[in-house]
């Protein structure tokens, strides 16, 4: 199959294709289908509302004027009016001016304000005979008959006689006394009751004359119908469609050609996609059904504009699927890239071990968690075991090599040696007596050495004990002389307190002697004013001079006072001075028993170290002593071994002949090992 030939990134990557192209193009057909369906029907129900809208509005309007037409045809005035103005009219029409303005002051002032308040072009009143009697802008046809003459052959003089049984309407048309332009009529009659016979009797009709400023003002408003969106009047006549008000192809009164005409004629209402002039246009239309008037209100618009947001919906769509087959292939490619480049790489690497110039230390790159990471991760175990396997055959086989090479040589000499030490296994017997000879004699000073030792830890010991003592001693007398620079300290402040308060004290001595001074003044001037007196300050100078002496006394005892505190003071300060020489002298002190204390805490480390040292001496000489006395008794078995040996260098010699033919063809074996790992690349 054509499959098994594709690649499996080829295969992934037309798969995605698949996958995601197809659904996306269906996915982006139906919902251009769908949303150009809905956006057309959302058009023309949007062109629907506002043509129901405008019918509402023109339906509204025309019922305004027919409530109007009936309201006036009722009024006593106008019927009063029509009674009173055909008097100013001679035969041939001619009105009498004077009397015109005095019966239109009289009458005429609420149907002037009919026709300003309610926008009619005018208001006619007009006899049963056919003459048109009153005009509410005094218009051109005042005055003249609209059953003969040129107005007979208008649609006024067409529809009269409707007017005078009923509400009567008239399409627009051309009106020769308003300058042939377009007007239409509303005619209702006018009745009175005859008081002699109770009949009523038509005495004439009220006519409403209407322009198509109103119907313009209704049709184009175009508020949320976009820039070719409109609605306008359409007439059936009997000479073809005529445009009732303005568009913006043409003007109200010209000739209408719109191919949704003939449907709208012989439906009721109804929408439909038409063409116009070679455009596409949107149209919704619907009869007005007002009586006597074969109107149909179109609402349209251009289909390019109508369409716009489709065509923006299928470019967005196109743009969307084009990015989304991009983004596909994409990631298509990304994904068959990374499941076959692992893949690839493990076959390289296969096939690089197969072709036996295996590179082992290649590693494929682990990325992500999935199969193939896994893969690639026991791909490069199972590498790293097999290059481990075969660096330590490699580093095996040169090792053999050298231990071969190495253990013929040991075996040649070992076949020398042999015969060497047989030779002088004499000697070394006669050796060892002497050895045990003088391992007696070291045994014998090894145990005067362990005495020696064994004194000197004691004292040792004992020093250790005497520097500890001295140790002990260096802090106490720390202590105390902290504390005596503590006390010194606090003496020096309380000193410092004293000399404040002798201050202050010296201050108030002051204050008491100027009080003294003031009493004194104040006893001198009460002696001068009882001497003034004369006899009856007597008794006043006698307590004056008392108050006198006892101001002296208290200035003297206050001066003593003060000289004692003065002496308080220069004692407080010369203490002072003192207690901080001291304080100094003290901190000295304390500084040289810190040292001391020190010095005699290094010493303690220093003499505690040498007891350990000698304690371990004598321990190595005790080993040594038991040492000595066992190579006394080693050396006396060492005799009986050599004459062992004698006889073993024979058996030696055999085997070292043995051992090199061996270690000759270890050293081939190797050497192929070596050739087969040097195909490998470690």
């Amino acid at each position: 199959m054509i499959l098994d030939r594709l690649k499996i990134g080829t295969k992934i990557l037309i798969t995605f294709l698949l996958v995601g192209i197809v659904p996306l193009a269906v996915i982006g057909s139906v919902s251009v289908l769908k949303s150009s369906e809905s956006l057309s029907e959302q058009s023309f129900e949007k062109l629907k509302i506002v043509q129901e809208i405008k019918k509402a509005q023109v339906r509204e309007y025309y019922a305004g004027c027919l409530g109007d037409i009936s309201v006036l045809s009722k009024n006593y005035a106008l019927s009063e009016a029509l009674n009173r103005f055909p008097m100013l009219f001679d035969e041939e029409g001619n009105v009498n001016m004077d009397g015109y303005d005095f019966y239109d002051t009289r009458y005429g002032e609420s149907m002037k304000l009919a026709v300003q308040e309610y926008g009619y072009n005018d208001l006619l009143l007009i006899q049963a005979n056919g003459r048109i009697v009153y005009s509410a802008r005094k218009a051109p046809d005042l005055g003249k008959s609209v059953l003969e003459g040129p107005l007979a052959e208008t649609h006024l003089g067409q529809v009269f006689s409707r007017g005078l049984e009923g509400v009567a309407t008239t399409d627009f048309m051309p009106y020769s006394p308003a300058d042939n332009q377009p007007i239409a009529f509303i005619l209702a009659p006018i009745s009175v009751v005859d008081n002699m016979t109770q009949e009523t009797q038509v005495t004439g009709l009220v006519a409403l004359k209407l322009d198509n400023g109103q119907l313009n003002s209704i049709a184009t408003r175009r508020e949320g119908m976009g820039e070719t969106g409109e609605s306008f009047l359409v007439a059936r006549t009997g000479e073809g469609a005529v445009f009732r008000t303005d568009t913006r192809t043409g003007k109200a009164g010209e000739q209408a050609f719109f191919a949704c005409l003939d449907d709208a004629s012989a439906q009721e209402s109804g929408a439909g996609t038409y063409t116009y002039k070679g455009e596409q246009q949107l149209v919704s239309f619907g009869k007005l059904g007002i009586d006597g008037l074969d109107w149909i209100m179109i609402s349209k618009i251009d289909g390019h504009e109508a369409f716009a947001s489709v065509r923006q919906l299928k470019t967005l769509i196109g743009v969307v699927v084009l990015f989304g087959v991009a983004a596909i292939v994409c990631v298509g490619f990304l994904i068959a890239r990374s499941i076959t480049r692992p893949i690839n790489d493990i076959a390289a690497g296969m096939k690089d071990i197969a072709d036996g110039e295996g590179d082992l230390t290649v590693r494929l790159n682990v990325k992500g968690r999935d199969e193939l990471a896994e893969l690639s991760h026991w791909f490069n175990t199972f590498i790293n075991k097999v290059q481990e396997i075969i660096r330590l055959v490699s580093e095996s086989a040169e090792k053999l090599n050298g231990s071969s090479t190495e253990l013929a040589q040991i075996s040649h000499v070992m076949s020398e040696g042999a015969d060497e030490v047989s030779s002088k296994s004499g000697t070394a017997s006669a050796s060892s007596e002497e050895m045990s000879a003088t391992m007696q004699s070291i045994a014998a000073a090894t145990e005067q050495a362990s005495a020696n030792m064994s004194m000197v830890a004691s004292a040792a010991e004992e020093m250790t004990v005497t520097i500890s003592e001295i140790s002990q001693h260096s802090d106490t007398s720390h202590t105390i002389t902290r504390e005596a620079v503590n006390q010194a300290g606090s003496a020096a402040a309380k000193m410092d307190t004293l000399g404040t308060a002798a201050q202050e004290i010296s201050h108030v001595t002051e204050v008491i002697t100027e009080i003294s001074e003031k009493i004194n003044l104040l006893s001198l001037n009460a002696t001068i004013e009882a001497a003034r007196a004369g006899e009856a300050g007597r008794g006043f100078a006698v307590v004056a001079n008392e108050i006198k002496d006892l101001a002296g006394q208290t200035a003297g005892a206050t001066q003593e006072i003060r000289s004692h505190i003065e002496g308080i003071q220069n004692s407080t300060a010369e203490t002072a001075g003192e207690i901080g020489q001291i304080t100094q002298v003290i901190d000295k002190v304390n500084g040289i028993v810190t040292t001391i204390a020190e010095a005699v805490k290094e010493q303690a480390v220093t003499t505690q170290e040498i007891a350990g040292n000698v304690a371990q001496a004598s321990t190595g000489i005790q080993e040594v002593n038991e040492n000595v006395a066992q190579s006394s008794l080693v050396s006396n078995s060492i005799a009986d071994e050599i004459s062992q040996i004698n006889r073993i260098s024979g058996e030696t010699s055999a085997s070292s002949t043995r051992v090199s033919n061996s270690a000759e063809a270890l050293s081939g074996l190797a050497t192929e090992v070596s050739e087969l790992v040097g195909r490998f690349r470690v």
